[in-house]
């Protein structure tokens, strides 16, 4: 009996360190204020928590920047161990492993011109609107769909690709290309704030597409997954209750995910 318990301890031990020498990869898709490439002086909140996270347990992890629509794909090929989601993208995809651990809401956020006020509750609200959104996203590929069913013209909406997206959108709307764009509603309030177009446009919320939590989310079982799933939560929780964690949201303007998904 004691030697088997002895075997259990040293696998455990072992597992431990295995787990602790290798470097995990975690994909990230480029939108600020979650996870930021073109701020030297700004990492993404995310960012920030996680690396505090992790070097406090002695897990190696590298951030790799990768497209939105390329983050099945890498879980699969085992490109990357680790990604981000919205639990959207994968609430059908029982082939991947979804981690009890929130970082995060993201809902749907419109651009207009200034001048106008968009009540925007359903899709018919969208019906024979210009449209621009980013592609990728389970949500930009449910409102591209269900109102094109709606629009005889399926050349007004369109998916707009390529560098500093967000900045783009703005200022095509602010230039009358199209009534809206919509895309997550964080990452336009950041591009909207630093904008010099925002005297030109508005930016409204919407629960078009819900309020979403944005999960950890593996193709496979890791040993890091039980410290992700009970230490992470604890972590967020200790630093939220510390006040810390409102300080870090203030430097990326925006407030925190508890509020928004208890109201």
């Amino acid at each position: 009996m004691a030697k088997a318990l002895a075997l259990i301890f040293l696998y455990l031990f072992l597992s431990f360190n295995v787990s602790a020498k290798r470097t995990y990869k975690i994909a990230l898709s480029s939108s600020c204020p979650y996870y930021c490439t073109e701020e030297n002086h700004k990492k993404g909140y995310i960012v920030d928590l996680l690396d505090l996270f992790f070097k406090k347990h002695g897990i190696k992890v590298k951030f790799e920047t990768t497209p939105y629509a390329r983050l099945y794909d890498n879980l699969k090929s085992g490109v990357s161990d680790l990604a981000l989601f919205t639990s959207l993208d994968v609430r059908n995809h029982s082939n991947f492993i979804i981690y009890d651990v929130t970082l995060g809401v993201s809902s749907a956020g419109i651009v207009s011109r200034t001048g106008t006020n968009p009540v925007v509750l359903d899709f018919i609200d969208l019906k024979d609107k210009i449209l621009f959104l980013t592609p990728g996203s389970k949500a930009s590929e449910i409102i591209y769909n269900e109102v094109g069913k709606l629009n005889k013209d399926s050349s007004s909406i369109q998916l707009i690709t390529g560098s500093r997206i967000h900045d783009r959108l703005i200022d095509l709307v602010a230039l009358g290309r199209a009534d809206y764009a919509i895309d997550d509603y964080n990452v336009l309030k950041y591009f909207y704030s630093k904008s010099a177009k925002k005297n030109k446009v508005v930016l409204t919320p919407t629960s078009i597409s819900g309020y979403n939590p944005l999960k950890f989310v593996s193709s496979k079982s890791l040993p890091i997954q039980s410290i992700i799933e009970k230490d992470l939560n604890k972590f967020v929780e200790q630093y939220r209750k510390s006040g810390k964690l409102q300080i870090l949201l203030k430097k990326y303007n925006i407030i925190d995910w508890n509020i928004v998904l208890t109201r």
